[in-house]
Parts: structure tokens; sequence; C-alpha cells
């Protein structure tokens, strides 16, 4: 069984009709909370990536595996636990990431990996970029287990490595069909289902 096919499966795939976080519609909703419920999912995806890091890349390229509050936090512990190197994550500030006083000696002149699970627009992990690089780390490489966004293979001229390359259609409210069909929409709110629209 693919990944994909398993995430189908345990239900972490949805299909219906959704307005994300984002504000951005959707006919499918990855509700990436639903992987830790499963351990042997959680254990696969974990084990995939952490095999990738280690096939891919050298020991010296990579000192510490960072994760993004708070979607990748689970993922990233599990990893770094995997792939033997100390974890931290950055907390979420004001729209922006930044990293405890405490980590600090762990990202400074560091190589970095950054954890990310579903990769949309590519926004937030260009902050946690920049986080790490302005506390005078290095991010080398980049893994996510779904990149939905067809245009996006790299960032900051990085690489993105994924366990699944498919695109998610995502629109404006304007261009969206279902709206047009005046289907009912399900509102994501930081991975919370909250009500049913119009």
């Amino acid at each position: 069984m693919t990944i994909k096919d398993d995430l189908i499966k345990k239900g972490v795939v949805q299909r219906g009709h959704f307005k994300l976080s984002s504000g951005f519609h959707s006919d499918t909703y990855i509700n990436k909370d639903l992987i830790y419920v499963y351990p042997d999912l959680y254990d696969r995806l974990s084990e995939e990536i952490a095999s990738s890091i280690s096939d891919n890349m050298y020991a010296e390229q990579v000192d510490v595996i960072v994760g993004l509050e708070k979607g990748s936090i689970p993922l990233a512990s599990a990893i770094a636990i995997l792939v033997d190197r100390s974890f931290v994550y950055a907390d979420k500030k004001n729209n922006n990431f930044m990293f405890r006083k405490s980590y600090i000696p762990f990202i400074a002149e560091k190589k970095i990996v950054i954890i990310e699970d579903i990769l949309t627009t590519g926004k937030s992990l260009l902050k946690a970029i920049r986080a790490v690089e302005k506390i005078g780390g290095e991010v080398t490489n980049i893994f996510c287990i779904w990149n939905r966004n067809a245009k996006l293979s790299h960032i900051n001229n990085l690489k993105i490595n994924s366990l699944i390359n498919e695109k998610v259609g995502y629109w404006r409210k304007e261009e969206c069909s279902l709206c047009s069909k005046r289907k009912k929409f399900t509102v994501i709110k930081w991975g919370f289902i909250n009500v049913k629209g119009q």
C-alpha cells in the first residue's frame, strides 16, 4: 500500500468542500492531526523521512532537526530520535517563527534540517528558514509528508524533499466552483473543524 493509500484509508485525506485556515477553498482537506492517532501510520511516516535523511545526507550535513509549531513537532521529534540528532522547535509569534533562548546554542553555527508536515504555499517554511538564519544557523535540507503545490520544488534554493508530491487544488472563494454550485463548506481554522458555511 502506498503512503497516499494509507492516508486515505485512515481518513487523513478527506473529500468535500472546505474553507482552509489560509482562507482558500479546496475540495480536499489533509487532516494531519489524524496521523498521530494511528501508531502504525505515525511510525511509517517517521521511518520513511528518517530513512530519506540518512540515505541522502552525510552525517556532517545535519546537527539538529527542527519542527514547526504546532503541526510538525510530533513528526520532527520522532525523526530526530531515529537519526540520532538533537531536536528543537520553532514557536509561532506574531505570524513569524522564533526560537527560545535556550535553543540558540543548538542552532547557531549548526546545520539544520527542517521538518514540515503539509506544504501549500511555502510561506511558513520561508519564515522558519529566516528564523534559523537570523541566529546563525544554516538550513541544509527540508523534508515534508506532502507537497501539495506542484509549482514549488525549491524554497530559498533548497530542494523540498517530500514523500508525496501531488497537487491538491485550492482557490479563492470567488474562483471556487463548489461555491458557485452553492455547496456547503466546512470551515477549517488552525486544524479545527468549526462550522458549516454556505
